[in-house]
C-alpha cells in the first residue's frame, strides 16, 4: 500500500441513532496525520448535514450519497470514485460493507476496514479492530489469509498528542467533572445527565462539551436557567483540541466510544454511559491503553 497516494474515506456522520459522529471524528483524525505525509484524501458519505458540514469545513474533499441508497448502488459509486481516483478505500461503517469490499476485490481495489464490532465476514485487503473483546474472543479466525488483520489496542486512533495531558495524579475528590456523549449524541444523553446532576445538592464545576451534530442546544440551556446553573456549568460547543480541557477535570462520564478510550489514557476515572449496544461490550485494560505506542503511525505506517 505504501506506492498509494491517495485514500478515499467510505465513512458517514450526523445527528442519527448508531451513526453520530465518532466514525467520522476518527476518519478526519486519520486523515489530517495522512495529509501532512502527502497523502491526497477524500470523503465520500451519506448526505446527513452535520457530518457533510464537519468535512467542509476540514478543508477534505466529499462527495455525498442518497441517505436510503441500495448497498450495491453504493458500492459501485464509491468503488467507481477510487478507480478514477486511484485510491485506496478506507472503510469506517457502522452498516453493512460486504457490498462494497466484494465489488471492491473484484476490480482489485485495494481496502482498509476499521471496525469495533464483528458483525459480517469481509475479506478487504487490511482489517483493523482494536476492540479487546473481539480481539479476545478469536471471531476473526475465520478470515481468509488474504487478509492482513490489525487486532488488539495498538491500533485504536486517540488523539497524537493526548500523551502531552496526561494526568500524573488521581483527585481525591472532584472539583470539575467533565461530560461529552461524542460530537452527536442524538440520545440526548447530555440534557438527561445535565438536568440529573443539577437536581443534587452536590457543589463541583460540570464541563459539559457537545459537538457539531448536538440538536438540542435549546434544551440544555433551558435547563441550566431552570436550574439558574449558569456559573456551575461550562458549556462547550465544536472544541478543536479537546485533551487540554478533558486532563483539567478530576472524573468523567462520557459515551462508549474513543472518548471513553481517551479518558482512560488521561488518567481520569471514568464512567461510561454507552448509548448503543455494542459499546456496551467494550473491555478495556488500563494498562494496555497506556502503554499503547503511537497509534496513528501505525496506521500510517500501514497505509
Amino acid at each position: 500500500m505504501r506506492g498509494k497516494k491517495n485514500i478515499l474515506f467510505r465513512v458517514d456522520g450526523g445527528n442519527v441513532y448508531s451513526i453520530a459522529m465518532g466514525h467520522l471524528y476518527r476518519c478526519l483524525r486519520l486523515a489530517g496525520i495522512l495529509a501532512k505525509e502527502n497523502v491526497r484524501c477524500f470523503f465520500i458519505m451519506k448526505n446527513y448535514p452535520e457530518g457533510i458540514a464537519l468535512v467542509e469545513k476540514t478543508g477534505f474533499g466529499v462527495v455525498t450519497i442518497g441517505i436510503d441508497i441500495p448497498p450495491e448502488v453504493e458500492a459501485e459509486k464509491a468503488v467507481s470514485l477510487a478507480m478514477k481516483l486511484d485510491a485506496i478505500i478506507f472503510v469506517d461503517l457502522r452498516t453493512t460493507k460486504k457490498a462494497l469490499i466484494d465489488l471492491a476485490n473484484e476490480r482489485k481495489v485495494l481496502t482498509v476496514v476499521y471496525e469495533d464490532v464483528y458483525d459480517e465476514i469481509t475479506t478487504p485487503t487490511v482489517l483493523i479492530n482494536p476492540s479487546p473483546s473481539d480481539t479476545e474472543s478469536g471471531c476473526y479466525g475465520g478470515v481468509v489469509k488474504k487478509t492482513h488483520l490489525l487486532l488488539g489496542m495498538n491500533y485504536i486512533v486517540l488523539d497524537p498528542f493526548i500523551r502531552n495531558h496526561v494526568r500524573k495524579m488521581v483527585s481525591n475528590e472532584i472539583t470539575n467533572l467533565f461530560v461529552c456523549f461524542g460530537g452527536a449524541d442524538p440520545c440526548n444523553l447530555s440534557c438527561r445527565l445535565t438536568r440529573l446532576l443539577l437536581q443534587r445538592d452536590d457543589r463541583f464545576h460540570i464541563t459539559l462539551v457537545i459537538g457539531p451534530g448536538f440538536g438540542y442546544v435549546k434544551d440544555l440551556k433551558s435547563i441550566t436557567r431552570t436550574w439558574d446553573a449558569s456559573d456551575r456549568i461550562e458549556i462547550i460547543r465544536d472544541c478543536t483540541e479537546l485533551a487540554p480541557v478533558h486532563s483539567k477535570c478530576d472524573a468523567a462520564v462520557t459515551a462508549g466510544g474513543n472518548i471513553l478510550y481517551e479518558s482512560i489514557a488521561l488518567n481520569l476515572p471514568t464512567f461510561a454511559l454507552p448509548s448503543i449496544e455494542p459499546a456496551h461490550k467494550l473491555k478495556i485494560d488500563q494498562n494496555k491503553l497506556q502503554n499503547c505506542r503511537s497509534n496513528i503511525l501505525n496506521l500510517v505506517n500501514v497505509l
